[in-house]
């Protein structure tokens, strides 16, 4: 079961409408669409607010977020979410708080979220990244879904240059096929 299918790769600037916002998407970025739950929740509510993200392999953390972006875009109170510490992101304190993260499969080809497909929750052991409102610099643009994400959950990421897309997956008998092939 593929969780991202074919997801492009935007190759220009564009804006995105979710809800009654717009937010820019910028060319070689990667768009996912997830939710923010307190933790602990097993299965999401069926209105639980969908909002984008960016899928950046090069974030050392699972995924960083503003204050305002849980608040406006998740509906949650990031003061609802236990502390559970802090982490310093480019020379910033960021407190970390716990929370259940859920990755949305895309319509295969295309950035949209998949109706008919539930989410996938995601483990995040170290928790959330979340800056606060007062937060200079204020944090990403976007929240960020990062590569320690797809690495604690297992999961493996393709990337196709030439179509300009990826795929992330649970792990199959490809990860052997193509462990093997490298040791030739």
């Amino acid at each position: 079961m593929k969780i991202l299918d074919r997801l492009p790769i935007s190759k220009d600037r564009g804006a995105l409408r979710f809800g009654d916002r717009y937010v820019t998407i910028h060319a070689n970025q990667i768009l996912v669409w997830l939710s923010v739950h307190l933790s602990g929740v097993v299965m999401p509510d069926g209105n639980i607010p969908r909002f984008p993200a960016l899928l950046d392999t090069g974030n050392n953390f699972g995924f960083s977020a503003q204050d305002r972006h849980l608040r406006e875009w998740a509906g949650i109170d990031p003061g609802l979410l236990e502390a559970i510490g802090d982490i310093t992101i480019e020379g910033k304190t960021v407190p970390r708080r716990k929370a259940t993260v859920w990755l949305y499969p895309n319509v295969p080809g295309r950035q949209d979220a998949a109706a008919d497909r539930l989410p996938v929750r995601l483990n995040l052991s170290k928790g959330i990244a979340v800056y606060t409102q007062d937060a200079v610099p204020p944090g990403p643009r976007l929240p960020l879904l990062g590569l320690p994400a797809l690495l604690e959950n297992d999961l493996d990421f393709w990337l196709d240059p030439e179509r300009r897309h990826v795929t992330v997956q649970p792990r199959t008998w490809r990860r052997r096929l193509i462990r093997l092939l490298c040791r030739l």
